[in-house]
């Protein structure tokens, strides 16, 4: 049934709670008959007379609103604080303490104010006595959801992780603590009609979840929400479970919904709402009422059986006086309870304790072992030398031979403490001698003791790196041939079937539940160039190799020598058997293909064999590994200090000529067979050192899907295979240009660059070479850059000075940049199946564009010709562009989507989009406004400055700014903000900002998400400067992050002027020009 029927079908007085609230300031959040809109705009009603109490307009941005005891009194989250306001809209109360908060809740009995935000501490706030009774840093990061169990007054926290956390005001930790959702939590519901026992959960990976509060083993339902975006949830008093998400209201009615079944229980009712996004949904109390909070305003809507019918007026009575309501706030202030009395259980309260079982240990003075000496250590561990215990009881300090009291160590208990290959211990952790052996702590990197933490040996004893020519001795590279005699289905039988895992679950087997980690087996394929048919066209990369490994052994597989058949197309597709996970092991274990930079290896063998890839990324079981190099990883395993070595092994394209300073050594490396042999090899000892980790991890599929199409899965292989042929040519040694070298003592130099785009940085996988001809005097790595100056750490004395040296190189890979670790990061999402493409717009319109999206473009010229002919309200109003920038303008104000514009220089590029973000500024609109370099916002920020317009930020990289280029900023000062300023600055001066100024790769940024920006100034509007020099992939990242937010995208550019950079390297190498839907649609500045 619809709305209208329902209000057809029911009384008079329930007909009024159908309604429709149209009210300027944007997103609305409603608590039962209190609004608080995102701009500013706060209002007070009262729904059973229709009466409004207070209406404010505070002017800044508002996050959450409750009232306290009754109507009378009502909190406000506000941009910094939180205010208290009475019921004629009067400001009370200020609390300083409550700083970036972004939800409230109110607990009556216990007159309470509960709030939690940004910086994720957890305040509770006695409003009788105005003292905060508790706080607690939940170390979970940003919270946006938050709400409390009505039962026992327990508060549920969602978090940007997918954790629900649940805290009580007497502990510090939380009380329970699960993973609820694969991304953020974004709202959270108790059931109030079964006394607290079910909790409702919505996320950001697109799921609705009900768990049971009584146990916590996983969830009783979970089904995908309708529509895209953020799910809102909410019960109602009777057990009806509203979720608003997309552009529709659904309500699910008990029991259907806390029965245990995978999928969406039966539909109650469903309300289409156009108005997007949708950012609350709340159930009034005592009423069949559901209100929806929208872009335009509010929206309430009719739920039959919603409302519980008759209610306690002891408790709450809708009709009460107001001396009733002064009467019943004087007894809930006696009855007051105490925030020590919260709990989980509320019926513990009074119980009698029982009796402490007897202590396990007779002395009741018992010691805990961390206190004692080391020789009462050892007796209580079973490893008792009587030799230990004379020399104590003697008062001797020489506990064992050889060591002194104050050395740093630790007795070696078991091989499995640590690594054979690092200390020699037998499997009780003695001598020859009989006695304990001490073995003193090294001091190791933070990632070789992350990796190594779990103390599991990570390479065999017997495998030492001999040289980096070949791999080591121990190992069998089996390497086949395209000739009909070499059989490698054997080969890859033979190696996964080896023998030799059987020994990993040893120490499972006093757990028999427990199912052994799976056998990981390194994977590597390889590339090569080969030469186009035309002089002038770019090389063409091809799969050439495949490349298998256990600890022991490697298969190395090539593809046909014919270049008309780079592929195989043929012979690959019988390696599925053994890329899907369906080969067998011999030892009845699962295994899994581990490997580096796995979308690349997954996407490459789809796009050139059609060969469908299962398999784990390695990165993401290393802490930060999707910004990682592998040869940073890999040498972390290892432990051995060849990074460069590493590096060189790793490039992508092996068959890309080497650097003509490359020693013959380094060339060797690169041969085709070994490098994909060692990638394999080197993938296959670092999955044996995650293997628990492993085990948990998504696996990367190739595979279509129901959210995963083969045309998504061909539009990320293409552009995949695009991302790997820029990176690979980046050149792999950089010349830097100097002025000065300063040797600050034996082992540090300081050199004074003069060139940026040169400039030498600090990098993982980068390493500095120092010659004098064609000799190398000494080699380094970057410590730390400021300005021009360079701090250079050298490996082992040299002379290194203006007279020993004539040239400064950087050999290796830059670090990835903020928008690759981001774009690679995603990426692996699409294919884990964590996210999905179809999510945002943009991404669709541009690659997958459907009728609507065609309609969309092709009406941007129709509404620009009926603005221009004064067939509608022209929202450009009278200005002095010319024609061609005042189409262009229109199309910028209008409702579509996109707007692109081919502007040749001189022609007022900059002009007219200052005269735009006049009328945004105007409007009360946000917007950023971006570039692909730093001149090119800079140039904006100078025009927008010279127009008159200072609402606005230019965001600064510091390391492009500091010494190099002061000067050309002196028009921006005052506007400008560095990136060394945004931990201390940016929050404060964003206050009544509403344009950022910054460069694409800024956007990702870390620093952005940690403060807020873009819940300050959401991505609303963007428009992109110099967009014919942007790789149309860069936009991938951008558009799937602001997928929610984002609704107008307006690109500048001249594509005969600059196309994309390396283009002419490229093939295939497209910009948003490129695009001919896209292109179709642009429009023209024609005048200079």
């Amino acid at each position: 049934m619809t709305q209208d029927e329902i209000v057809n079908s029911i009384g008079e007085e329930q007909r009024r709670y159908r309604k429709e609230w149209k009210l300027e300031g944007g997103s609305y959040r409603s608590r039962h008959i209190a609004i608080a809109g995102k701009r500013g705009h706060v209002a007070s009603f009262d729904w059973l007379t229709g009466k409004m109490h207070c209406e404010l307009e505070l002017r800044e941005t508002c996050r959450d609103i409750t009232f306290l005891n009754d109507h009378s009194h009502f909190a406000v989250a506000q941009k910094q604080h939180v205010y208290i306001y009475d019921q004629q809209g009067i400001e009370l109360h200020r609390l300083r303490e409550h700083i970036d908060i972004t939800r409230l809740e109110y607990l009556p009995y216990h007159w309470l104010l509960v709030s939690v935000g940004n910086p994720g501490v957890l305040r509770y706030h006695d409003t009788s006595i105005g003292h905060i009774v508790a706080t607690h840093k939940t170390k979970l990061g940003s919270c946006q959801a938050m709400t409390q169990n009505p039962h026992n007054a327990v508060i549920y926290l969602g978090h940007q992780n997918g954790t629900v956390s649940l805290w009580t005001p007497n502990l510090d930790e939380p009380a329970v603590k699960l993973l609820a959702h694969l991304g953020g939590v974004t709202s959270l519901s108790v059931d109030p009609s079964t006394a607290g026992r079910y909790m409702a959960t919505s996320g950001m990976d697109g799921k609705v979840k009900v768990w049971d509060c009584r146990n916590w083993k996983g969830c009783v339902r979970e089904w995908d929400q309708r529509g895209t975006g953020h799910a809102e949830v909410d019960w109602s008093q009777k057990g009806f479970l509203g979720v608003a998400s997309g552009g529709t209201v659904n309500v699910y009615t008990p029991p259907s919904i806390i029965t245990e079944h995978h999928g969406s229980p039966p539909l109650y009712l469903t309300h289409p709402i156009p108005q997007r996004p949708l950012t609350s949904a709340r159930f009034c109390p005592y009423t069949d009422m559901l209100t929806i909070g929208h872009a335009n305003g509010l929206s309430s809507i009719i739920v039959p059986g919603a409302g519980e019918p008759t209610f306690d007026s002891s408790e709450l009575d809708p009709f009460e006086s107001k001396k009733m309501r002064r009467e019943r706030e004087v007894h809930n202030l006696l009855d007051k309870i105490q925030p020590d009395l919260i709990t989980l259980d509320p019926d513990f309260v009074g119980t009698i304790a029982e009796p402490d079982a007897q202590d396990e240990f007779e002395d009741s003075q018992y010691i805990p072992t961390h206190r004692l000496p080391r020789w009462e250590k050892l007796k209580r561990a079973g490893m008792e030398d009587p030799g230990m215990a004379a020399n104590s009881a003697s008062g001797s300090k020489k506990v064992l031979k050889g060591v002194k009291e104050d050395d740093d160590m630790e007795v070696g208990y078991s091989a499995s403490d640590t690594s054979e290959s690092e200390y020699e211990v037998d499997e009780a952790g003695h001598d020859d001698s009989g006695a304990p052996t001490v073995r003193r702590k090294k001091k190791k990197s933070a990632l070789k003791a992350y990796l190594n933490k779990s103390g599991g040996n990570v390479v065999d004893p017997t495998v030492t790196l001999f040289n980096f020519s070949d791999l080591p001795q121990s190992v069998t590279v089996d390497i086949c041939s395209n000739d009909e005699d070499c059989d490698w289905e054997e080969a890859l039988a033979e190696l996964f079937v080896n023998q030799e895992w059987e020994s990993d679950d040893d120490d499972d087997d006093d757990e028999e539940d427990k199912s052994p980690p799976p056998i990981p087996i390194g994977f590597a394929p390889l590339f090569e160039a080969v030469d186009s048919d035309s002089p002038s066209s770019p090389p063409k990369y091809y799969l050439c190799y495949l490349a298998f490994a256990t600890a022991s052994r490697v298969v190395v597989i090539p593809t046909p020598n014919s270049q008309s058949e780079p592929c195989g197309y043929d012979k690959w597709s019988a390696i599925s058997n053994f890329t899907t996970g369906n080969a067998h092991t011999g030892v009845g274990r699962d295994y899994v293909l581990v490997g580096f930079e796995m979308p690349s290896a997954v996407l490459a063998c789809f796009r050139e064999a059609n060969l469908r890839v299962v398999g784990v990324d390695l990165s993401v079981v290393i802490d930060g590994g999707i910004a990682m190099l592998p040869s940073v990883i890999v040498e972390g395993v290892i432990g051995e200090p060849n990074g460069r070595q590493f590096e060189k092994i790793w490039r992508r394209l092996s068959s890309l000529p080497a650097d003509a300073n490359d020693d013959a050594y380094c060339e060797h490396v690169l041969a085709q067979e070994n490098c994909v042999a060692w990638r394999a090899w080197m993938c296959a000892i670092t999955g044996r050192a995650r293997l628990p980790a492993i085990q948990k991890a998504h696996t990367v599929d190739s595979e279509p899907r129901n959210d995963f199409t083969q045309k998504d899965l061909a539009l990320l292989a293409d552009l995949q295979h695009q991302y790997d042929l820029l990176e690979a040519s980046n050149p792999q040694v950089v010349v830097t240009e100097y002025s000065t070298i300063a040797k600050m003592n034996a082992r540090d130099i300081v050199i004074k660059q003069t060139a940026f785009k040169n400039k030498a940085r600090a990098g993982q996988a980068q390493n500095i070479v120092i010659r004098k001809g064609d000799t190398v005097v000494a080699e380094g790595k970057v410590v730390e850059t400021e300005g021009k100056e360079t701090l250079i750490m050298l490996k082992g004395d040299a002379e290194v000075d203006d007279e020993h040296v004539d040239q400064i190189e950087v050999h290796g890979r830059s670090d990835l940049t903020r928008a690759e670790v981001a774009r690679n990061a995603y990426m692996l999402r699409f294919l884990q199946g964590d996210d999905a493409l179809s999510a945002s717009p943009f991404i669709r319109k541009i690659w997958f564009p459907d009728e609507e999206d065609l309609d969309d473009l092709r009406s941007v010229k129709i509404n620009v010709e009926k603005w221009k002919g004064g067939l509608d309200n022209d929202p450009l109003g009278e200005t002095e562009l010319n024609p061609s920038q005042a189409n262009v303008a229109r199309a910028m104000l209008s409702e579509n989507s996109f707007a692109l514009v081919h502007g040749p220089p001189g022609t007022g590029k900059t002009r007219t989009i200052a005269e735009v973000v006049k009328v945004w500024d105007r409007t009360g609109k946000k917007a950023y406004l971006v570039a692909q370099t730093n001149v090119g916002v800079k140039n904006i920020a100078e025009k927008l400055i010279s127009s008159g317009i200072e609402n606005f930020r230019l965001l600064v990289s510091n390391e492009f700014y500091q010494e190099w280029h002061e000067a050309e900023y002196n028009k921006c000062e005052g506007y400008m903000l560095r990136s060394s300023q945004f931990k201390k600055e940016l929050r404060q001066q964003m206050g009544n900002i509403t344009f950022v100024l910054c460069t694409i790769s800024m956007l990702f940024s870390p620093v952005f998400e940690k403060i807020g920006l873009f819940r300050m100034i959401p991505m609303e509007r963007l428009v992109v400067d110099e967009a014919s020099q942007i790789f149309v992939g860069d936009y991938l990242a951008l558009f799937y992050k602001f997928r929610e937010t984002l609704a107008k995208v307006c690109w500048f550019g001249d594509p005969r002027q600059l196309p994309p950079h390396q283009r002419e390297q490229i093939q295939g190498l497209k910009s948003i020009y490129d695009i001919p839907h896209v292109k179709d649609a642009s429009l023209m500045l024609d005048t200079q």
